[in-house]
């Protein structure tokens, strides 16, 4: 009998609270994500811990540098107030979480994409079903059109 040997990646996790999964994504759609809001890239790509407290750091700086008080009255053509109400100190570190945002979701995209083709290769198996003291999490096949509905 021969004997196969486990998969050294898995495709899938299955939790009590969640079903994550790899699979393929443009990493330019996911920086996009994170460049229109940062951390959503990270929602994307299912890294919570990460994707949260980037997106409340966001909130935390934009609040404390006025950038949407900032942006109003340049969109009113009142450029002078909107450089007076701008804290220069707390804009420069906006700056810096937003592109580190973009930057961060962009490679865990690729790195990613690398997990996934590896575990594709090895043709790592995905269990259906965890089971535990808070739930039960199973995947099942669904018709797409129920999404819609």
């Amino acid at each position: 009998m021969k004997l196969i040997p486990p998969a050294r990646r898995k495709r899938a996790h299955l939790s009590q609270l969640t079903t994550t999964h790899f699979h393929l994504r443009h990493p330019l759609v996911v920086a996009f994500f994170s460049f229109s809001f940062p951390g959503f890239g990270n929602l994307m790509q299912q890294r919570y811990a990460t994707a949260f407290m980037l997106i409340l750091w966001e909130l935390f700086i934009n609040t404390k540098a006025h950038i949407n008080t900032g942006i109003l009255y340049s969109l009113l053509g009142d450029f002078e107030k909107a450089k007076a109400v701008l804290d220069e100190r707390w804009l420069m570190f906006y700056v810096a979480i937003y592109m580190y945002s973009i930057w961060d979701s962009y490679r865990g995209s690729v790195d990613m994409n690398k997990l996934y083709l590896l575990a594709d290769r090895e043709d790592a198996p995905i269990s259906s079903i965890r089971m535990g003291i808070w739930d039960i999490n199973y995947l099942d096949k669904r018709e797409p059109w129920l999404a819609l509905v």
